[in-house]
């Protein structure tokens, strides 16, 4: 059950609030995205439906929300890991072993989960941001890297991740599949 903070409102909204996510991450996690309900969700986090439905009018908005906190974390990780690289290539590299790191560590299955249900229309553009900014620190890196079309290539790079995250999921070598994404996102950033 969410810790009650004494005399503050808001801290004790965003208590409630982290752990209706924190319970659907796990629920996701352990069950599938099918298994998340708003009913499911509030019991796992100690909250009455009714009070669960103060945070999110449905499954959709929950999973909505869910999608862009998920991007949130890994972008601000992504971002300080792009920081601290010295040469626009260091921050290429950064950025895609970061993201190979995501991968490895399994946190991208709670994106795959959550990407089989569509999210409510009116939130589409909030996912896209998210993803955008995402995406951001690759395609600046990029740029400084004379490469001639940053945005493409940052998607193509992106469409190596994911190549390697099925073949990881499949049960490839994880380092095999990783250094292989490295060789061919390098040659992407040669001059």
């Amino acid at each position: 059950m969410p810790k009650l903070i004494e005399g503050n409102l808001e801290e004790n909204r965003r208590s409630r609030y982290s752990s209706l996510l924190e319970a659907a991450v796990s629920i996701a996690l352990e069950s599938g995205s099918s298994a998340i309900t708003i009913t499911a969700v509030a019991k796992r986090a100690g909250i009455s439906r009714a009070g669960a439905y103060e945070y999110f009018a449905s499954k959709e908005e929950l999973i909505a929300d869910l999608i862009i906190d998920e991007i949130q974390i890994w972008s601000s990780s992504l971002s300080n890991q792009v920081e601290l690289a010295q040469t626009p290539q260091a921050k290429v590299m950064a950025w895609v072993q970061g993201s190979l790191d995501y991968i490895l560590s399994g946190k991208h299955k709670l994106a795959r989960e959550l990407s089989s249900i569509t999210v409510p229309t009116e939130r589409i553009n909030e996912v896209r941001e998210a993803h955008y900014l995402l995406m951001q620190p690759l395609v600046e890196a990029l740029a400084q890297c004379s490469v001639s079309d940053p945005m493409r290539t940052s998607m193509y790079i992106n469409g190596l991740l994911d190549v390697a995250t099925r073949r990881i999921d499949s049960g490839k070598n994880n380092e095999g599949e990783s250094d292989y994404v490295i060789a061919l996102a390098l040659q992407l950033i040669k001059e």
